[in-house]
């Protein structure tokens, strides 16, 4: 072969790999999770998928741990196109719209068939106004387990709260709800809560029992409370620039990747959620729950709260009504 036909054949292979390069689609994949949560599975099982099943057309970047910021961070970059696509709770109203951060109240979400009833009805209202107004769109919501209530005191009635120093996020709505429970929250940041309770600043707390077995709180804890006030949730949301910049079938693609992945997290979240339970009554903490009366009369009294803020206007009434009908 002459040389410059040897030169040609190189320059043509090197233009083929430029186009190819240029073919390929990068989608960073940032999140808040810690290695161990079942959303950063999630992440790493989207990213699987998509770069599969399309073939190498999309490489994902998986970033976790808050590396790129706190969910505020997030929910702006991908707001402005600066990320395609986060993982985070429900920071999008909590942060941005509190107004209709329901599944966020204490005792709203009843269960778990709630809590997906409330994502396929009302919660996909609220996904499409956050989409329209801050241009994030919300590709899958994952179930995280709800959150129990630990203790170094027994808990079987709205009795039994009068008094509880309960840590608490700085979160207005919560503190009042626990607050109105007779329970004396204390707001304390969330890396110092194990120290809080093993040095007694704290008496209780509340989080999923992943949290609670990563974070170690059953060493400083007797009592584990099936309070289930809230059903946690990780979102899974994408930069409208950059999704609407899609073909309607890579579009098709990207929705379908992260159904899959969405309910493998969520295969997971039960799995484990039994595991660790298991683990944290074999390290030595008491189970309680609450007789269904009992716990009935905290969640009536919580809702009484509720309601009066839906009146002072903390909450849109008419999707309040529709979330408890449903």
């Amino acid at each position: 072969m002459k040389k410059s036909q040897v030169l040609m054949l190189c320059v043509a292979v090197l233009l083929l790999s430029v186009v190819g390069a240029q073919a390929k689609q990068v989608v960073t994949f940032s999140g808040v999770y810690a290695s161990g949560e079942a959303a950063v599975d999630v992440q790493n099982k989207f990213k699987e998928l998509l770069e599969e099943r399309s073939n190498g057309e999309f490489e994902v970047r998986v970033i976790i741990g808050s590396a790129m910021g706190g969910e505020r961070d997030h929910f702006e970059a991908a707001s402005q196109g600066a990320l395609e696509i986060i993982a985070m709770g429900s920071g999008d109203v909590a942060l941005f719209e509190n107004q209709l951060s329901y599944n966020e109240i204490p005792f709203v979400i009843r269960d778990q068939d709630h809590f997906f009833a409330f994502w396929e009805a009302v919660g996909a209202e609220i996904n499409e106004e956050i989409r329209k107004k801050y241009g994030v769109r919300t590709l899958g919501v994952m179930y995280r387990g709800p959150r129990y209530l630990t203790s170094n005191r027994p808990v079987y009635s709205l009795a039994d709260m009068k008094g509880l120093r309960l840590r608490l996020p700085e979160n207005q709505c919560q503190i009042r709800i626990f607050q109105g429970l007779g329970a004396s929250p204390i707001p304390i940041a969330f890396h110092e809560v194990y120290s809080a309770l093993q040095t007694g600043i704290a008496e209780a707390q509340e989080n999923p029992i992943m949290s609670i077995y990563g974070y170690k709180f059953h060493e400083v804890q007797k009592y584990l409370v099936a309070t289930k006030h809230i059903f946690s949730t990780a979102k899974f949301q994408a930069s409208e620039t950059w999704f609407s910049s899609l073909s309607p079938g890579e579009q098709e693609l990207v929705q379908q990747c992260m159904n899959d992945a969405v309910e493998y997290g969520n295969t997971l979240v039960m799995d484990r959620e039994k595991e660790l339970m298991e683990e944290i009554m074999a390290s030595g903490m008491i189970y309680i729950e609450p007789p269904e009366l009992e716990l009935e009369s905290i969640r009536e009294a919580a809702l009484a709260i509720v309601g009066q803020m839906v009146e002072e206007g903390h909450f849109r009434k008419d999707m309040y009504e529709k979330v408890l009908g449903l």
